[in-house]
């Protein structure tokens, strides 16, 4: 019946829980942690080499697309994942792995640029092209140049507003990529959702000879992510079943045997932390920290993992499904690029992003609002649900 898709799945989703508890428990959690832990499960802070999972596959790919570049052919790079998924850290590694043998270039667009003269401005200065007042300026001035450099672009998802008359400064940067594609090694990168959403409009992929992932981690990544760094803090662990797990057959069958008795509980536990973080390593982490039941001196001990679905997501109406839908794919917007987005008035959408605020749904930050990190896969499971992203 497994076989033939008739068995009843497994239910992730726990009991409701409130949102307010949900957040206070969590921040309460991390606080309680010995700093060494906190330290190593900061999902804020850019990842340390030795705890970094390579794909040596991707370096491959990307390295054959330098090479071909090298020997004249047009060649650009894409780098794909959900926010907190190590983007950012893939990039600085391929810089200094593969990227070697020319300048490189970094422009990240922090905040929203959806006006063509603003991005013109920013690679005129990264390129140090003074003359460039439109596109076609910058594509002469390139085409001019003799020498070879590597540019790379973070966060284009932030090149657009979802407008009508949004989108005109992305387009004449995809045009401007494929026309200096042998003189400039373009390197873009995006959240997903941003990105899946572009690629519906304007086609964004086929602009982009190489593309690499950074937020589908498997199931056996998920897991050495995770005991890499615990491996790292000197405690040991101890995973403790659920009353079902302690009455099924296939765990008592190993209580006789600690050692077997913990892969057991350990395999059980990752199998379903995998299914929820979907890939992304900051996900599982703070689902990991919302694992620890207590540690002492020696132990940590590992609650089985629940996955407690979220009262006030659950009770979101359309108006902030649209804003958070909005907010997801741009990941940052203030109040007056939201106004434009999802078609309101400046102060509707001022009272909107103040209320889901001040329930700690969405952060403010200096370049606008974002998702809450803590609660993104809940946020990004009932926009999906509700088919505003896919």
């Amino acid at each position: 019946s497994k076989f033939l898709g008739f068995a009843e799945k497994e239910k992730l989703e726990g009991d409701t829980t409130d949102l307010a508890t949900f957040l206070s428990e969590t921040d309460e959690q991390i606080a309680g942690l010995p700093f060494i832990y906190r330290r190593l499960f900061d999902f804020h802070k850019e990842v340390e080499d030795r705890f970094y999972i390579r794909k040596p596959e991707q370096f491959d790919r990307l390295k054959k697309g330098y090479e071909l570049w090298q020997n004249n052919f047009p060649s650009s790079f894409s780098i794909v994942g959900e926010k907190g998924s190590g983007k950012s850290l893939f990039i600085r590694m391929l810089k200094e792995e593969v990227l070697t043998r020319h300048d490189v270039i970094e422009i990240n667009f922090q905040g929203t640029f959806w006006k063509p003269e603003e991005i013109v401005k920013l690679i005129s200065k990264g390129l140090k092209i003074e003359e460039a007042e439109t596109f076609e300026d910058l594509t002469e001035a390139i085409l001019r140049k003799k020498k070879r450099v590597i540019v790379i672009l973070e966060n284009v998802q932030n090149c657009f507003v979802r407008n009508i008359s949004g989108f005109d400064a992305l387009e004449q940067l995809l045009l401007l990529i494929s026309e200096t594609n042998k003189e400039i090694l373009w390197v873009a990168s995006s959240t997903r959702y941003g990105w899946l959403y572009l690629d519906k409009v304007l086609n964004v992929v086929d602009y982009f000879t190489h593309a690499v992932e950074t937020d589908n981690l498997t199931a056996q990544q998920i897991e050495e992510l995770i005991l890499r760094r615990h491996r790292a803090s000197g405690y040991q662990l101890k995973f403790l079943p659920d009353e079902t797990t302690k009455n099924s057959r296939s765990y008592k069958k190993h209580l006789d045997d600690e050692e077997k008795s913990q892969e057991y509980l350990k395999n059980r536990y990752f199998e379903k932390l995998a299914k929820l973080a979907e890939g992304n390593s900051s996900v599982a982490m703070i689902y990991w920290i919302r694992s620890i039941k207590e540690h002492d001196e020696t132990h940590f001990y590992i609650n089985p993992f629940e996955f407690g679905a979220l009262n006030r997501i659950q009770e979101l109406d359309s108006e902030e499904l649209f804003a958070l839908a909005a907010i997801m794919l741009h990941d940052f917007l203030t109040a007056e690029e939201l106004s434009m987005t999802v078609h309101q008035s400046l102060r509707e959408s001022q009272l909107t992003a103040s209320r889901l605020s001040s329930q700690s749904i969405l952060v403010e930050a200096p370049h606008g609002f974002s998702i809450n990190q803590l609660i993104y896969r809940q946020i990004a499971r009932a926009l999906k649900e509700a088919n505003f992203i896919h």
